[in-house]
């Protein structure tokens, strides 16, 4: 890793910082250099080999740190007036270049998402607008309420990188042969990653907007109606799975549609969950309504469909000692989702009887000798 805050930086950080303290060795990949002891602009100062300790680990981001907070302090102007020329060059760029503008349609399936995706592009300083009356774009209409981020703002890079796909580039291995690995994520579009409808406004156009900056939590609904069997709610919002597990969790009866049906004029895909008529039901829903933004649909007789009961799982999430990204990343989706699991270590294995315990185990992405030797825990 190479960083190129300043010029005066004092130490460069192994091509790979773990294995260097692990193995005290350079022979791990370059991502990009023609090797680990080469020379070149960007790697200033190769490391040489031999042990990395942990006042070498401390040393490198304080000197970091020292050096670029004395270089601002004698560029100051300099860096100030770059930076805001960044920004006009980046707004005069969204006022001449494609695209003008990203519009992100208002989802009644899934507003819960479209409201988180708004709060972090808000969060990293992008400027979010909303049509306070119809208008068209790129030949579409688009009603009044529709969020439009215009790519003319000083933040425009950062829509760009995380509204519009990403394209991975043409780089094989060797002529004919298959695409280079990359060695970190290969795309990073939020549209796509969260379920989002984003659509891309190639040409200028005319709308009313005005400027958002508080996102406030879209509220569910308990449609009227009769509901002697229960209440249906659909697939489609990621907070469908949360929904469940908090249903089951107090002790309610869900089915689960194995295929699509009509019922009572509204039509519902595989996947949709039907909580099942018993008291304190109606409580709760409006509960559940109004924090995770889920519509329930009465239902008065018993559907036609193949139907299936559902459980909470006991799910395990495992982690050998000594930690593994994966397994984190794993947890806190689990966490944001309010899913419940178990964390296992290697002591969990190998006292065996899991069946007993779980109805599934979730693997990390990791060695395979990891997984089957353990680490240590100490």
């Amino acid at each position: 890793m190479v960083l190129l805050l300043s010029p005066c930086v004092e130490y460069s950080i192994p091509p790979d910082f773990y294995h260097a303290i692990c193995l005290g060795q350079n022979t791990s990949k370059t991502r990009g250099l023609e090797n680990a002891q080469t020379f070149t602009q960007t790697f200033t100062e190769p490391w040489k080999g031999g042990l990395w300790t942990f006042e070498d680990v401390v040393a490198y981001p304080e000197s970091v740190i020292y050096s670029y907070a004395k270089t601002l302090s004698k560029l100051k102007d300099d860096f100030i007036g770059n930076f805001v020329k960044m920004g006009q060059d980046a707004v005069r760029k969204g006022l001449t270049e494609s695209p003008s503008a990203f519009i992100l349609p208002a989802d009644p399936v899934d507003p819960a998402t479209l409201n988180w995706m708004l709060e972090v592009l808000n969060f990293q300083g992008t400027e979010i607008h909303r049509a306070t009356a119809p208008f068209v774009a790129d030949g579409k209409s688009y009603p009044a309420g529709t969020y439009v981020i215009l790519t003319a703002q000083p933040y425009r890079p950062n829509v760009m990188a995380l509204l519009d796909k990403q394209v991975y580039p043409n780089r094989l291995q060797y002529p004919g042969g298959p695409a280079k690995a990359p060695y970190d994520v290969a795309g990073w579009t939020l549209p796509m990653e969260m379920g989002v409808e984003c659509i891309k406004v190639e040409k200028p156009f005319d709308a009313n907007l005005e400027l958002v900056k508080i996102f406030k939590s879209v509220p569910g609904a308990i449609v009227k109606g009769s509901a002697d069997y229960g209440y249906a709610f659909r697939p489609e919002a990621n907070n469908s799975a949360t929904v469940r597990s908090k249903l089951l969790a107090a002790g309610f009866k869900l089915q689960w549609l194995m295929e699509p049906e009509v019922i009572e004029g509204t039509e519902f895909p595989a996947g949709t969950t039907i909580v099942l008529s018993q008291d304190g039901l109606t409580a709760k829903l409006s509960d559940i309504a109004s924090k995770y933004s889920a519509t329930f649909y009465p239902i008065s007789s018993v559907p036609t469909a193949k139907m299936t009961t559902l459980s909470n799982p006991r799910v395990g999430i495992y982690e050998n000692w000594g930690g593994n990204a994966d397994a984190g990343w794993t947890r806190m989706v689990f966490d944001k989702f309010e899913i419940p699991y178990t964390f296992m270590r290697d002591t969990d294995i190998k006292e065996g009887k899991l069946i007993d315990k779980y109805d599934a185990i979730i693997l990390p992405d990791s060695l395979t000798s990891s997984l089957k030797k353990g680490l240590a825990a100490n």
